[in-house]
């Protein structure tokens, strides 16, 4: 599969005062052509929040910051 076209938004920090700085789903990712076959959105029960999660890697997808 190509690498995707297009620079696609960072995963977004909470407010500081609210979640501790969880990043979130971003659902325009699910638009993308190129995510589709494998992207999905999980839910995280530990903060209630959403994660990318990939279906062939069977992995979360983190942004490492």
């Amino acid at each position: 599969m190509a690498p995707p076209t297009k620079r696609l938004q960072p995963l977004q920090p909470y407010n500081k005062t609210g979640n501790s700085g969880k990043a979130h789903f971003i659902d325009t990712w699910l638009d993308i052509v190129e995510f589709k076959p494998w992207l999905e959105k999980k839910i995280v029960s530990s903060y209630g929040g959403f994660q990318a999660y990939c279906v062939v890697c069977d992995e979360v997808i983190s942004n490492h910051e």
